[in-house]
């Protein structure tokens, strides 16, 4: 059975970096595996993307609902049919970062947030989900353009991502594997490494 894997954490924690390593690994040993990413991964939802990321009049609302329409092309365009294709899929980001961000960040109600999630992601729930976790004022320091709204958002906000990735991982943590994202590159790969063959070979 194909595995669904998700990264998260705060911005400049290493999550691109290790869904590389992670498909790469496994296209190794003759797994076939992709990488995608949220929002995006797909034409349209990379224009929203765009949008999300550039635009400066928007509502934490209005973020909510483009976050998830990307969501839905993405779940509904590749991820789905993917896995039912026998193919791994590695994600750099799910529903867990709009809770974050939408949530724990902009204030908007849980249960709001969550309704909308699981509309658009279809329910689906990953096997594994990742947390690279480091404090906001070391993860900034590895973005020092702050190029896109959210990494320029003030320190405060991103503490409190921080805190509602913590308290998922600690509420969810039968799927969650937290990793101290100050670790080495290989290091925090191998721990990775560790758990998905755990779940391969189950």
């Amino acid at each position: 059975m194909a595995l669904l894997v998700v990264f998260e954490g705060v911005e400049g924690s290493g999550k691109t970096t290790q869904t590389q390593i992670l498909r790469d690994k496994l296209q190794s040993i003759n797994l076939p595996a992709i990488t995608t990413r949220e929002p995006g991964g797909t034409p349209s939802g990379e224009l929203i993307r765009n949008l999300i990321l550039e635009q400066e009049d928007l509502t934490p609302t209005s973020e909510l609902y483009l976050f998830n329409a990307a969501r839905s092309l993405l779940i509904e365009q590749l991820v789905m049919p993917t896995l039912a294709s026998g193919v791994h899929v590695i994600m750099d980001r799910f529903t867990y970062s709009t809770v974050a961000y939408q949530s724990y960040g902009r204030g908007i109600t849980l249960e709001t947030v969550e309704t909308v999630n699981n509309i658009a992601s279809h329910q689906l729930q990953p096997d594994l989900v990742v947390l690279l976790d480091i404090s906001p004022e070391k993860a900034l320091n590895r973005r020092p353009d702050r190029q896109d709204r959210f990494e320029r958002e003030a320190l405060e906000f991103h503490s409190k991502i921080r805190e509602g990735y913590l308290a998922m991982a600690h509420s969810q943590n039968s799927n969650w594997l937290v990793i101290p994202a100050g670790l080495t590159t290989d290091e925090i790969a191998t721990a990775v490494w560790e758990k998905v063959e755990t779940l391969i070979s189950n």
